[in-house]
């Protein structure tokens, strides 16, 4: 059977809702095919570009899977995104998405941050290096950032509140 089909069956005819997913549907169509080309920095640009909160989450659970997808670019890319929806959503479920994507990224990229704030920048020329070190320092500052706002997300109830605890620790941890 088509798409079309399992929508109205899913949500029984209801035009609102098949009109909601029929739209993002479409929009996760192109970010899809860069993940199918396994082209994830793309697929985490497109979907930051629209600023659709349900399409960034859903993104975010596809990838979520294998924390090696994302890297240095994608990292820096995503986080004033996720911080954006910690500021803006009133939904727990894309806040619990965004906070545990923000654990994932944290493990993957914490020993670098930590290492490349407390070190001095090196001497020379080497473009590489200077261009990593630009971005990690764009990084922890946006996190710093997160953490402050993660102080008003850490008394919510539900699994917003621990999570939230959890990060701001881990953030710390980091600088």
């Amino acid at each position: 059977r088509d798409e079309e089909g399992i929508l109205d069956e899913v949500v029984g005819g209801s035009a609102g809702v098949c009109s909601d997913l029929r739209r993002r549907l479409s929009l996760l169509a192109p970010i899809a095919e860069h993940c199918r080309h396994s082209d994830h920095d793309r697929a985490v640009h497109s979907a930051v570009t629209l600023g659709d909160e349900g399409v960034l989450c859903d993104l975010i659970r596809g990838l979520s899977r294998d924390s090696h997808v994302f890297t240095l670019d994608s990292f820096v890319l995503l986080l004033p995104a996720l911080d954006n929806v910690l500021h803006t959503s009133q939904r727990e479920e894309s806040l619990v998405c965004v906070l545990q994507l923000l654990q994932l990224l944290l493990r993957a990229f914490s020993h670098l941050l930590a290492a490349t704030h407390a070190t001095p920048a090196p001497v020379g020329v080497d473009i590489s290096a200077e261009e990593r070190r630009r971005k990690c320092e764009r990084a922890f500052g946006l996190l710093q950032g997160i953490g402050a706002h993660l102080a008003t997300l850490k008394r919510r109830a539900g699994r917003v509140g621990p999570l939230a605890r959890g990060l701001i620790a881990a953030i710390q941890s980091v600088g």
